[in-house]
C-alpha cells in the first residue's frame, strides 16, 4: 500500500532498480573471477571495479527510495542513474550494440532514472505545519 495517495510514487520502482541493479553488479563482480586470469592485471581489477560501481548506483538508488521528491536525495539518486545510464549506453555502443548486460543495465538504470525524477511525497506533505511552542 502506497504511504501517498498519488498513483506512482517510485517508491517500488527505486526498490526494484535499487536490488536488481546491486545483483547486476554483483554478478558482474562475480565475473571477474571467472574471465579474468591472473586477477590482478589491470584488466580485471578496472572489470571488478565496474562492478563495484554498478553496485554503489544500486544502493544510492535505495537510500533515496522513501526521500521526498525534488529533494537532494532523489537528485542524487537521478544523477547517478543518469551516470550509469550513459556509461551503459557507452558500453553498447562500442559493442556495436550486441551485448544483452548492456540492455539490462539500461533498463535498470532508467528505470532508476524515471522513479528518482517522478516519484516520492511532495516536500509540502512532508513539512507539516509548524506547532506553536507549548507552555506549561
Amino acid at each position: 500500500m502506497s504511504p501517498t495517495t498519488a498513483s506512482y510514487t517510485g517508491h517500488r520502482a527505486l526498490t526494484i532498480a535499487g536490488f536488481l541493479t546491486i545483483a547486476a553488479g554483483a554478478m558482474h563482480l562475480g565475473i571477474t573471477f571467472l574471465a579474468y586470469r591472473p586477477i590482478f592485471r589491470l584488466e580485471a581489477l578496472w572489470f571488478a571495479g565496474t562492478g563495484v560501481a554498478i553496485m554503489l548506483i544500486g544502493a544510492v538508488m535505495l537510500l533515496a527510495r522513501h526521500a521526498p521528491a525534488g529533494s537532494f536525495d532523489r537528485w542524487i539518486a537521478a544523477t547517478a542513474s543518469l551516470a550509469g545510464l550513459v556509461i551503459a549506453v557507452a558500453y553498447e555502443l562500442l559493442n556495436d550494440w550486441s551485448e544483452p548486460r548492456g540492455y539490462v543495465q539500461i533498463a535498470l538504470f532508467s528505470m532508476g532514472l524515471v522513479a528518482a525524477l517522478r516519484g516520492g511525497r511532495p516536500v509540502s506533505d512532508t513539512v507539516g505545519p509548524a506547532e506553536a511552542p507549548r507552555r506549561v
